[in-house]
């Protein structure tokens, strides 16, 4: 017989977003069930160790003075392409700075440089990734999570938008970082035969799409 639980929240997913909604909803006075296929804080994208590429956003001005909010919501804009909710993407980008500090005061230790917080990149991952054989993401990552909102009632949005990368799969794991992007890298296969202007639009070359996604200045590189 399956046992019956009782509660008045059920979070599901244990990763950085459903324990900070588990955490919030029982600071509220909410019983509060959350319910994971891992281990806490030891599975999921937000503790896979590819993740450490990929790092809170938060225009706090300590990394770079010129940086603020009204600058971090119009680089979300940008990067959308008109892609994206512009009333979220303004929440998103002020409430960042007080989400990190809430977070510091909680005792999450930040990846500092020289006693300052780094500057950090996009996030890498979503959910349900695992659904396709090549995947950086952890095995768990499979988006039955999805499922069960779903049946419950839940409206999902944006589930098209999979995020893919260029990495090593085979044998080792080897993810190539935004920061190796602005070197522009010629792709090249096994046969050393350069790849990549084969999946670009006509007319886009690689600089240009490096240029467009914002990741900086082509250099010269191969990969």
């Amino acid at each position: 017989m399956v046992p019956i639980v009782d509660t008045d929240v059920l979070v599901i997913g244990g990763g950085g977003a459903g324990a900070r909604a588990a955490l919030s909803a029982a600071e509220s006075g909410a019983r509060v069930m959350l319910a994971l296929k891992g281990l806490l804080g030891r599975s999921g994208a937000t503790a896979y160790r590819v993740s450490s590429v990929g790092r809170f956003q938060a225009a706090t001005g300590l990394a770079d003075p010129d940086d603020t909010p009204e600058e971090h919501f119009r680089d979300i804009v940008s990067a959308a392409q008109g892609m994206c909710s512009e009333r979220l993407a303004r929440v998103v980008a002020s409430e960042a700075p007080r989400v990190l500090d809430d977070l510091v005061a909680r005792g999450v230790e930040l990846d500092t440089l020289d006693g300052r917080p780094r500057e950090g990149d996009h996030p890498l991952h979503r959910g349900a990734a695992r659904l396709f054989a090549p995947s950086l993401v952890p095995p768990e990552i499979t988006g039955d999570g999805y499922a069960l909102a779903l049946g419950a009632g839940a409206d999902l949005a944006n589930l098209e938008y999979v995020q893919r990368g260029f990495c090593v799969i085979h044998p080792v794991t080897y993810l190539l970082s935004p920061h190796r992007w602005r070197l522009v890298p010629e792709m090249r296969n096994g046969d050393g035969v350069a790849f990549l202007p084969r999946y670009l639009p006509a007319g886009l070359s690689p600089e240009e799409c490096a240029g467009r996604c914002g990741i900086g200045a082509p250099g010269a590189a191969s990969v």
